[in-house]
């Protein structure tokens, strides 16, 4: 994450307009082929999903370091993110199967706090790479990527087995005609462009119109990642239905955009003032991410069927339970 900008404007020599349009080119791929990516999963069983996502990503990433042209490079960064669109939505499609309706967000909460313990590491590790700043830093940090994905995607089988979906009879993508949900997708998906804003533009930002060192990129990475683990479960206690969830994404989205004005600031000031900057925005932005994200699926779970989806194993130890 906070190598993906700099690299490909480092190492692949493109420039800050060709890595936007590319990032938008496959966003807009990966929202194409996400309605039949949640079909597979309920299909075949999210785990399965799940897994051979993250695994087809290791050679994916590894792709990036035989990428010559634009072209090839649009290809890669495509199919990177149907693969990552459909781990994640396999991911969710677990959760909903393996928690009951009263603990889902609670379990997601949990599952990204722990996601951000580890990339605490990857966070200082890229902060060290970019300090370095050598081809050689960057190239051997997609190898540890690809490796990464490797390993979360043979993990996925220790985690339980939910059991497949039969097809509904009925006309398919129903969902499409649902009006009050669809006006919700595209509103969280406005308010998920936070995202990219800490991941792609933000380092670029910093990288080209602030005087912040770089190595800034990562410390913000950091400091975000540490205040997720420190606030996440907490920030999405009583959302777990859509009336307090909308209200978590609201007050998310007003901190988010405190957070641009901030990072707004950073430009023509020297660059103890622009660090100084840059971390005061980026407590703005992880005050806004958590309960956004909080929001986010509190209506997600809560719009969704309530059909159940049975697991073939008993929910795990680390399941909360209502009290927590």
């Amino acid at each position: 994450m906070a190598l993906n900008a700099v690299y490909a404007t480092t190492i692949l020599g493109l420039s800050p307009g060709q890595f936007g349009v590319g990032v938008g080119i496959a966003a807009g791929v990966a929202l194409a082929l996400s309605t039949p990516a949640g079909h597979l999963a309920d299909r075949i069983g999210p785990r399965r999903v799940q897994m051979w996502s993250l695994v087809a990503m290791a050679p994916l990433s590894a792709a990036l370091l035989l990428v010559s042209g634009y072209s090839a490079y649009l290809v890669v960064i495509s199919v990177q993110a149907v693969a990552y669109s459909t781990s994640r939505s396999a991911r969710l499609a677990m959760i909903a199967g393996i928690a009951p309706p009263d603990q889902r967000v609670a379990v997601r909460a949990y599952v990204r706090t722990v996601s951000n313990v580890s990339a605490i590491a990857g966070a200082a590790l890229a902060g060290v790479l970019l300090t370095v700043g050598s081809e050689t830093a960057y190239r051997s940090a997609v190898l540890v990527v690809a490796f990464a994905y490797l390993a979360s995607g043979l993990l996925t089988l220790r985690l339980p087995a939910v059991s497949p979906r039969p097809a509904k009879p009925g006309p398919a993508l129903t969902v499409l005609r649902d009006r009050p949900f669809l006006a919700f997708v595209v509103l969280d998906g406005l308010l998920s462009m936070h995202n990219l804003l800490r991941e792609v533009v933000l380092p670029l930002w910093v990288l080209h119109r602030t005087g912040a060192p770089r190595w800034g990129i990562a410390g913000v990475l950091l400091l975000d990642t540490v205040l997720v683990v420190v606030l996440q479960v907490r920030a999405s206690r009583g959302t777990d239905e859509p009336g307090p969830a909308a209200r978590a994404a609201r007050g998310g989205a007003l901190c988010i955009a405190v957070a641009c004005v901030v990072f707004s600031l950073t430009e023509g000031v020297s660059a103890v003032t622009a660090s100084v900057l840059l971390f005061l925005g980026a407590i703005a932005h992880v005050l806004g991410e958590v309960r956004q994200a909080a929001g986010s699926w509190g209506i997600s779970f809560g719009l969704a069927p309530r059909t159940p989806r049975a697991s073939t194993r008993a929910p795990p130890p680390w399941a909360p339970t209502s009290a927590e």
